[in-house]
């Protein structure tokens, strides 16, 4: 998704692009999220400004695609919205020092090289929707989790015969220290 410097006139330049579930998954293919199978989009609301060689993009990103939720594995929708979108593009020429330290300010953070001719909007975009992936994905806040077979919270767990001879000493072993209750 490569813009010509050159197009961007001196009114800027709006660019509106909406992406289908293949071009959404071609942006994230080849990184560490596996989409599952639903609705994937996203929505691309950019303007851009020229003032020389330098391109400022101002606008919003919004998409949603579905990944597996950490705790059962079932369909998590993951969200993004993104209305406050502000870079600026430089030639990349401007990041070539040599032997000195950079110290970087926050208004570095959203700065990115261009080669002259072209920007990559296909680049920002993936960043966005890779940091809207959560840490930790819910397909819904109280998730219990994967269901396992065997007593419901370990209630009756504690009544079943343990199945090796280390389990059974364990339990032995539980059972002759005082509990929490003993010590009030």
């Amino acid at each position: 998704m490569k813009l010509q410097i050159a197009d961007i006139g001196e009114e800027g330049l709006h660019f509106e692009r909406d992406l289908d579930d293949a071009a959404v998954r071609d942006l994230l293919a080849g990184g560490d999220v596996e989409l599952l199978e639903g609705e994937t989009s996203a929505r691309l609301g950019l303007y851009l400004m020229r003032n020389e060689s330098t391109v400022f993009v101002r606008g919003s990103i919004t998409g949603s695609f579905t990944i597996a939720c950490s705790r059962c594995l079932k369909p998590a929708a993951v969200d993004l919205r993104d209305d406050k979108v502000a870079l600026t593009y430089l030639p990349k020429e401007a990041f070539a020092v040599e032997g000195e330290e950079i110290e970087l300010d926050v208004d570095d953070l959203d700065t990115y090289a261009h080669d002259g001719e072209t920007i990559d909007l296909g680049e920002l975009l993936r960043e966005h929707l890779l940091l809207a992936v959560p840490i930790a994905p819910l397909c819904e806040e109280g998730c219990p989790g994967i269901a396992v077979d065997g007593p419901a919270n370990g209630a009756a767990e504690a009544d079943a015969a343990p199945k090796s001879a280390w389990k059974a000493q364990l339990q032995a072993l539980k059972g002759s220290l005082p509990s929490d209750k003993d010590s009030d």
